[in-house]
């Protein structure tokens, strides 16, 4: 550089740059101002679109789920479930109707479980209420000689003459005969019962079931009953209320300020001596995903005897089969399990260690969600619900497939046909309710909580995250803090998903995203209009030498024009027309111009409808990538995917080819799956993004392979070991390809295993054995099976191929190293 050179160098660059450092120092109470706006923007932001927050939360949720190891380790042993699912509901109908009104299920399945399999507990995440109110209590049908000699002349009547209807007042009657009945069959068999049984009730009103208008308070009968003695509820809940003494509001509430359920909905009253009772009341967050469900909740009464106000704490279906199960009993004792809202349950059990599970002020559990239902172990409904009249060595074998599932474990009994009491949960849009509860249990026993973070912590992370990002943005160069701000964001969102995945906290994600991006943005822009001169010189000194568009994309992707490559699993695609040449020489450069750009269009849409990186075009050939520029997973799936749907496309289109050129075109197919080298290849001055490597060089191989074989897709070993579960193939050969010295095996791709099997007669197994033969170098066997494909199918392309080759190897043997391979001699 010369001297002037120098000096102006010198003037425009290292003096400003003193400056623009010194303009930086002064600037840093503005951007303090400008990172205090920034937040407060952001908290704003972040209010407004609340609902994104525990979204982003569920899809950490579902990626840790995915990301763990085996599920086995994620369920305690000691928790399992009884599903009413689609197969129990074709034995005894929809659940609600039919045989589920007399009971009959669940009198079967108690009975046999007290008399063969012995849980801990067994709990129904199901209100087993009278449908029939109180009237059917004051007009029992069994308590009426009258109403019984009705229903018992209609049947007569009915005998006799079946043309006869049914009065409808009869049918009441019989109606309410069977509900009687049943739930008296099963009020002895859960009087039977030697393992505690929880039946769930549901609170009405409160804060748990807000409602628009007022649920009507317990009456005067809920809580003495009436004069038969019927109609108590109060006291059935008493017996399962936590102590007073044991409940601790959280800070800044009083009882006052607890949103008390005024009523609830219990089951029928002839289960309330022989059943604890469980609330499983499940409120759904704003966006209607439950997230979290209450362990302990609280309703209010009014005692006609006292004339004061009660007050009520209850265990939840979660919490209350847990409690039974580590050996806490009813009535719960003072002591044993603390309610201290709004930050933990304290549970003293007669034996083992202390446990402490976290709740919010309401005494929500925010679930770990680690498991999804089917990683429970579960029975159906119709496993367990096993007739008394079956004989007893029946029994006895059902019992000794389900006791390793059941023995000993908390047991809940709940639906889980599809579309019934279901709905989403974080790892799913549509699942049990029932898993909720089994989310909570599994939970409590493994210790495994995760917490949102408490106000307190929210303030302290907050203020540490405004310090670090005020700090980057005072100290990062205008042209560094995007990257650093997208750097940060990136790590935060990881520290975010790390936390998730350790079950450690759940923190706010979508208000720091937010601040970190405005902050960044607002100081970049103000540093444009007040400090970045350097940079705009810059731009006037080499504006002349590169056009504006070039220039400025080398100021904001210095890094993009790298010629470096990485490796990536990849599966490769190479197509072609078949007898090309003779084509090209029967139609003028513009008709076949036309005619490509038609079948190119169909292949094109193939490629990219499945994901696909198109390539290139090579003369009539096509080559595109799956898993590069992006990796996927799905990438020999995909590739499959499109080549058989390109094949059908093309069988589609022929009729037109053919009405408008004359001729129908046919097509070759290679697809291979591998590692490769992806990347910009090629020079400086221009380049393409591509794929290279011994993957794509066989997958150009298996193309022209097609000729031998007279088939349409031939796909290479790994590809086929990646689709095989539902793609279905055939072995060809083991092929040496020229300029290789290993055989690779190779496999006619056929389409879906579902369609290829409807298709199947028969020969498609047949010529599976007879490639063995030729393997095991039974020439003679291998010969008559291909005869017998031949007959199946005739003019098989692979059948004949291998039937020329056993001809020869009869008449030539091969070495004693020979493993079925043949060498392909030409590329094409």
């Amino acid at each position: 550089m010369g001297t002037w050179d120098g000096w102006l160098w010198w003037i425009m660059f290292e003096k400003d740059e003193k400056k623009g450092r010194f303009a930086r120092f002064r600037a840093i109470l503005p951007i303090v101002l400008i990172s205090a706006a920034a937040f407060q923007a952001a908290v704003f932001l972040g209010g407004a679109v609340r609902t994104w927050e525990p979204a982003i939360h569920d899809i950490f949720v579902r990626w840790r789920y995915y990301m763990l190891p085996d599920s086995e380790g994620r369920v305690h042993p000691d928790v399992a479930a009884v599903g009413i699912d689609a197969s129990t509901q074709e034995k005894f109908g929809r659940f609600g109707a039919g045989a589920w009104l007399t009971k009959q299920p669940f009198v079967d399945q108690l009975t046999f479980l007290s008399e063969y399999v012995r849980p801990s507990v067994i709990a129904y995440d199901i209100i087993f209420e009278d449908p029939l109110g109180r009237a059917s209590r004051k007009h029992r049908v069994t308590e009426s000689e009258k109403r019984l000699g009705l229903v018992e002349n209609q049947i007569a009547t009915v005998k006799e003459s079946s043309g006869v209807l049914i009065h409808p007042v009869v049918l009441s009657y019989m109606n309410r005969l069977s509900f009687e009945q049943g739930n008296s069959w099963l009020a002895h068999s859960l009087l039977r019962m030697r393992m505690p049984v929880v039946f769930a009730y549901y609170y009405r009103g409160g804060w748990m079931d807000p409602q628009v208008f007022t649920v009507k308070p317990w009456s005067e009968e809920d809580v003495l009953g009436d004069e038969s003695g019927q109609g108590m509820r109060i006291p059935y809940l008493s017996d399962v209320r936590l102590p007073p003494a044991d409940i601790h509001f959280a800070e800044g509430m009083g009882r006052e300020q607890y949103g008390w359920a005024p009523n609830a909905k219990l089951c029928a009253q002839e289960f309330l001596d022989y059943t604890r009772q469980a609330f499983v009341n499940c409120p759904r967050d704003a966006d209607g995903v439950v997230r979290r469900v209450p362990l302990v909740a609280g309703f209010r009464y009014h005692d006609p005897q006292s004339g004061r106000e009660e007050y009520v704490f209850t265990p939840s279906l979660a919490l209350l089969p847990f409690l039974l199960h580590i050996g806490i009993e009813l009535p719960i004792k003072e002591g044993q399990v603390q309610v201290f809202l709004g930050s933990e349950l304290v549970i003293t059990p007669p034996e083992g260690a202390v446990r402490r599970v976290p709740i919010d002020e309401l005494g929500r559990f925010t679930l770990n969600f680690d498991a999804t239902f089917d990683d429970f172990k579960a029975v159906n409904l119709i496993d367990t619900a096993v007739p008394g009249r079956a004989p007893p060595e029946f029994k006895q074998a059902r019992a000794a497939e389900i006791r390793s599932r059941l023995e000993g474990k908390v047991v809940l009994v709940g639906v889980t046909a599809a579309g019934q009491d279901s709905g989403p949960t974080p790892l799913s849009t549509k699942t049990p309710f029932m898993h909720v509860h089994l989310t909570a249990i599994n939970n409590m026993l493994t210790g495994n909580y995760i917490m949102e973070v408490k106000a307190g912590e929210k303030k302290a992370l907050y203020a540490i995250l405004w310090i670090v990002v005020t700090l980057i943005c005072c100290a990062e160069r205008s042209a560094r803090l995007g990257p650093t701000a997208i750097a940060l964001t990136l790590a935060y969102s990881a520290a975010a998903f790390i936390l998730i995945y350790g079950s450690i906290r759940i923190i706010p994600v979508i208000p720091p995203l937010f601040y970190i991006t405005l902050c960044s943005f607002s100081v970049m822009t103000y540093r444009f209009f007040t400090e970045e001169k350097a940079k705009r010189k810059i731009r006037g000194m080499f504006s002349r030498m590169v056009s504006d568009k070039v220039l400025e994309y080398l100021e904001q992707n210095p890094g993009s024009f790298s010629l470096q490559g990485h490796r990536a699993d990849v599966s490769v695609l190479f197509s072609d027309v078949g007898g090309f040449t003779s084509i090209s020489e029967q139609l003028p450069p513009e008709r076949l111009t036309k005619l490509l750009n038609k079948y190119f269009t169909a292949v094109t849409d193939c490629i990219m409808s499945n994901g696909g990186y198109l390539d290139k075009y090579v003369g009539d050939g096509v080559m595109a990538v799956w898993g590069a520029p992006f990796p996927d997973e799905g990438h020999a799936m995909k590739a499959c995917r499109a080549a058989l749907e390109q094949v059908r496309l093309l069988k589609e289109i022929n009729p037109s080819l053919k009405e408008e050129f004359g001729m129908e075109l046919s097509m070759r197919i290679g697809v291979n799956s591998g590692q490769a080298i992806a990347g910009n290849m090629g020079s400086y001055r221009k380049f393409q993004y591509t794929v290279m490597g011994d993957t794509v060089n066989l997958a150009a191989r298996l193309e022209p392979a097609n000729k031998d074989f007279n088939t349409s897709i031939i796909i290479g070993q790994e590809t086929y070991r990646h689709v095989e579960k539902s793609l279905a193939g055939r072995l060809l050969a083991r092929i040496i390809v020229k300029g290789k010295t290993e055989a690779v095996s190779i496999y006619e791709l056929l389409g879906e295993k579902s369609e290829v099997a409807e298709r199947d007669g028969g020969w498609l197994d047949l010529y599976d054995k007879a490639v063995r033969s030729f393997h095991e170098r039974k020439w003679d066997e291998s010969s008559e099976m291909l005869d017998g494909v031949l007959e199946l199918k005739p003019n098989d392309g692979p059948a004949v191929f291998l039937k020329k080759q056993v001809e020869a190897m009869k008449n030539n043997p091969p070495p004693p190293g020979w493993q079925g391979e043949y060498t392909r001699a030409q590329k094409d």
